[in-house]
């Protein structure tokens, strides 16, 4: 964790999403009742992120202390916290209604769109016959909390990220990552790791978790939620439609209109917030410049490896200094992902690139598959990379021995041929980096990393560093007794 981002982890730990009154006071009425009804509280807590936060820190907490299982849905928490004590969650609650209105708009937006991500996981996990299905819809309902609470205490900058979308047409993280130093999804995860909310919220926001069914639909709703945001009809949800087509098996037409129904539900739902939804653009055949909060100019499709991005990230040097001096002395107690955490930040913070994975051998040795992925939390297809290594390709030529390749216009023609097919639909890129990892001269995997956008140039200076992190990498993890 970078400094900017353990600044903001200490200053938010102690604050909680704002609430909707009449959720909680309609609670407050039915705690003081011996026979309420648990349905209605589920419904008022679930349709209010505010109080499902609220519920999941307390009872997870309290869990920690006392019991073993995790509490991962609304129903099984409000069971353990028993009746009598719901009036607990709805004291000292700060309510939307009372904040500024501008803020008040944000954060309605905010809800609307968390709520349309339960709703359409909710009817994925349906069709999927998962079990479990409203642990995925509190995973979707808290997916965005670290720009919720940005959005609450940082409404300037993150006014700053809207721009750099807008303006410099580069994806939502990046900007993030300009504005803040750290994405909104990385500060999500450490503070539900903080307050020890449930295991599958924490998967779905890690990339490499993707080729996990329940954790890509949690992925695929809470980013088409964000995506309709902006229109139906543009590449980003496009992309993600065929993602989840391919998750359910099922057409592009039918998924179409199982998403689309789901969002007409959502919108029914979530009327009482008075925010438009993007149901009312399905009216439409284009999406509305209207349709964004007041204030703020609509947002940009996902841009990919073709289009002319106008805006590159900044190398840090301290951070790329930084990251070779603690592999360089390295501190016994490192473990195996803390050290792929450290070289792989010192890639994409310290050298500026965008997308950065070390994707690792599996044990049959038959395959690689993404172990960390930084870079690409809006990328569904780049996030469940994975490479057969049964006929000879560039990854298999790659694990023979410690071999790094810069892949551009001179080498192309040679070794692009190389690369699987599956691959090249993961990655959808002409030009990155890539180099093996081994250990005690074994093969261990491969890191990746590349710019994302041809505008963004890779160089020959960051080629220097990469393979250094690498090797260095490679040394530290030898010298220590890793473990995962």
């Amino acid at each position: 964790m970078n400094d900017a981002l353990a600044g903001w982890v200490k200053k938010l730990d102690m604050h909680c999403l704002p609430s909707l009154r009449a959720n909680a006071e309609r609670l407050r009425v039915l705690g003081g009742q011996e026979d309420a009804d648990i349905d209605e509280m589920v419904t008022l807590i679930e349709t209010d992120p505010g109080l499902a936060m609220r519920l999941m820190r307390y009872i997870n907490n309290l869990r920690h202390k006392h019991l073993r299982n995790e509490i991962s849905t609304v129903r099984n928490g409000l069971m353990m916290l028993g009746i009598s004590h719901v009036q607990k969650l709805s004291e000292n609650l700060e309510f939307i209604d009372a904040l500024p209105e501008q803020t008040q708009q944000r954060l309605l937006r905010h809800f609307s769109q968390a709520l349309h991500a339960g709703t359409q996981v909710r009817e994925i996990a349906r069709l999927s016959k998962e079990t479990i299905a409203d642990e995925l819809y509190l995973a979707a309902i808290l997916h965005n909390t670290g720009a919720m609470l940005l959005d609450l205490h940082a409404p300037q900058e993150m006014d700053r990220v809207r721009e750099l979308m807008h303006e410099k047409h580069i994806e939502a993280d990046e900007a993030e990552y300009v504005v803040f130093g750290f994405s909104c999804d990385q500060l999500t995860i450490e503070l539900a790791q903080l307050w020890k909310l449930p295991a599958i919220l924490l998967d779905s926001l890690r990339g490499q978790n993707a080729r996990h069914k329940r954790a890509l639909s949690v992925m695929l709703s809470a980013q088409l939620a964000e995506a309709a945001e902006q229109g139906w009809y543009g590449r980003q949800c496009l992309n993600l439609l065929e993602s989840l087509a391919d998750l359910l098996l099922a057409d592009i037409a039918s998924t179409a209109t199982l998403v689309h129904q789901n969002a007409v539900e959502a919108a029914r739902e979530t009327e009482h917030l008075g925010v438009w939804h993007p149901a009312m653009a399905l009216l439409h055949p284009v999406p509305l410049q209207t349709q964004m909060e007041p204030g703020n100019k609509p947002l940009p499709e996902l841009i990919s490896a073709d289009d002319q991005a106008d805006f590159c990230l900044a190398p840090q040097r301290p951070v790329l200094l930084k990251a070779l001096k603690r592999l360089s002395n390295p501190e016994p107690e490192l473990l195996l992902r803390d050290v792929l955490m450290l070289t792989m930040e010192g890639m994409h913070d310290g050298l500026g690139l965008n997308r950065v994975m070390f994707a690792m051998l599996t044990p049959d040795k038959v395959q690689l598959k993404a172990r960390r992925i930084l870079g690409s939390e809006n990328d569904p297809l780049f996030n469940r990379f994975a490479v057969d290594l049964n006929s000879h390709n560039l990854f298999v030529r790659l694990l023979e021995k410690p071999l790094a390749l810069w892949l551009d216009d001179e080498n192309r023609s040679k070794f692009f041929p190389l690369i699987p097919i599956a691959a090249h639909k993961l990655i959808r890129n002409d030009s990155f980096y890539v180099m093996s990892l081994f250990i005690r001269e074994k093969p261990i995997g491969i890191f990746y990393a590349d710019r994302h956008t041809r505008s963004c140039r890779l160089d020959a200076q960051s080629y220097k560093y990469f393979k250094h992190l690498v090797t260095q990498t490679s040394m530290c993890l030898s010298q220590l007794q890793v473990k995962e």
